[in-house]
């Protein structure tokens, strides 16, 4: 019985895992970056190491800033296909996380996450009314990673990567809860260097625990 739960990938699966994790990679360690360099610290914006990786990423890779949130999007729903022999828990994750993404994307990031899609106005009226009614609709914006994390805790057997990558998901979902805070208990933090130096930090460690789990993924492309 406890075989069965387990998730065996066979070649074309492990190759499918492989990409996702490359695009998890590739997408999260440039956010992490893009991220830590808007820190209003001095050692930070000190570290030439890390002023060097953004110069590259500004001045080479300027052509995939339109789309790293959508390659995110892109490899975490691909890698969801590898992490459950459930066809039918794949599939309804699948449509959740992507319907959720369309439609908060259209509502608050301005198709900053899926940016060739055009804007759904009759989303945005039918949804903008709640958002302005109601504070704590933003955080709706969480069931997406919340399924991601609950697929990948599920997931036997247990591996390094999807356990740093499921980590990287949490850390995500506090950042999302500390960004949105000041609105729900309605006071100024969102203007002070202070906060915007936590929220700064709990984004840029989200995303470099979800390179690294993808990086550890990469790595072992050739385990089942």
């Amino acid at each position: 019985m406890e075989r069965s739960k387990k998730v065996l990938n066979g070649p074309v699966m492990r190759l499918i895992r492989t990409i996702s994790f490359v695009l998890i990679f590739v997408s999260s360690a440039i956010l992490s970056i893009e991220i830590l360099t808007t820190i209003n610290l001095g050692f930070i914006q000190n570290f030439k190491i890390l002023t060097t990786l953004d110069d590259f990423i500004t001045n080479e890779l300027s052509f995939m800033g339109d789309y790293l949130i959508f390659t995110l999007l892109v490899g975490f729903i691909a890698l969801l296909w590898t992490q459950s022999n459930s066809i039918g828990k794949r599939v309804v994750f699948s449509v959740l996380i992507l319907v959720g993404a369309v439609i908060f994307d259209n509502l608050f990031f301005n198709q900053f996450i899926i940016p060739f899609l055009p804007e759904l106005t009759f989303v945005n009226d039918l949804l903008g009314d709640l958002n302005n009614t109601y504070s704590w609709f933003y955080l709706f914006v969480l069931i997406p990673i919340l399924l991601l994390f609950i697929m990948f805790s599920a997931k036997r057997p247990k591996r390094l990567s999807t356990k740093v990558v499921g980590n990287g998901l949490m850390v995500l979902i506090l950042a999302t809860l500390v960004n949105h805070l000041p609105v729900l208990i309605g006071n100024d933090w969102a203007t002070q260097n202070w906060f915007t130096i936590v929220d700064g930090f709990l984004h840029s460690f989200s995303f470099i625990l979800l390179s690294l789990g993808s990086a550890f993924g990469i790595i072992g492309m050739f385990r089942k």
